[in-house]
């Protein structure tokens, strides 16, 4: 299989994509794959390449030019992390004619596809309502504060409407590879988290790369816990009430 230019990891929240980013960061020859155009990070990251006002078509693009050449392995790797609600913001501040697919690949080049799914959209719902509550989405993120010293609030409102999110985005994900003739490489969270070294290492070789499995690292943990557990099956009991 041919070397990938770039590679895009679809996905939804919570299922394992911050540290697949990370191992294949760590391998040294799969480009520095981040949310590089997530609403919340795009201009933090702009503001860093010297590029202001992202509204304009040419200042977009140039920050796409500008995060590809800073984040790019030394073999021109690109990698980049698209949640399916920034998709939309993404292809548009490209303002370019055709498909989604021929838009991007206009701008970062022949790419190649990772989809990584949760099978288990309750579990999922419940991992992000937690992160929503506590602001600790990873163990290296600004939160200082330990996990036990949070007060947690089950809410099954919101866990509803969480999993409806969750199920609509996974469904629009499978449409948009439908109507862009994508066949992605398909990850499965459940079966990821088993082993996370060995099926990264299976992402590499969908890419064409090759490297020493031993190099392949991340100080990413599990943040599920007892509470995770009580809600999932407070949930599942409550919704066939």
């Amino acid at each position: 299989m041919a070397n990938a230019q770039s590679y895009m990891i679809c996905s939804t929240p919570r299922t394992g994509s911050t540290l697949l980013c990370s191992l294949l960061k760590s391998s040294g020859i799969a480009g520095t794959p981040h949310s590089y155009f997530r609403r919340q990070d795009i201009e933090r990251y702009a503001h860093a390449y010297g590029i202001e006002n992202l509204d304009s078509i040419e200042n977009y693009k140039a920050y796409a030019k500008a995060s590809i050449q800073k984040t790019s392995t030394e073999n021109g790797i690109y990698g980049v992390r698209v949640m399916w609600g920034t998709l939309d913001e993404m292809v548009a501040g490209f303002e370019g004619k055709g498909a989604d697919r021929e838009i991007l690949e206009s701008v970062f080049g022949a790419m190649k596809y990772v989809y990584l799914k949760r099978e288990d959209t309750i579990a999922q719902a419940v991992s992000l309502l937690k992160a929503l509550q506590s602001d600790i989405w990873h163990v290296e993120s600004r939160a200082v504060k330990a996990q036990d010293e949070v007060i947690y609030c089950y809410d099954f409102d919101k866990l509803k409407e969480l999993v409806s999110e969750m199920e609509a985005h996974n469904l629009a994900w499978e449409t948009w590879f439908k109507e862009n003739n994508i066949e992605p490489y398909r990850i499965v969270y459940e079966e990821y988290e088993k082993s996370p070294i060995l099926e990264t290492e299976k992402v590499l070789k969908q890419l064409g790369l090759s490297y020493e499995l031993s190099e392949l690292k991340a100080v990413n943990k599990k943040l599920s816990d007892a509470v995770s557990v009580e809600w999932i099956e407070r949930y599942k009991q409550d919704i066939r009430n």
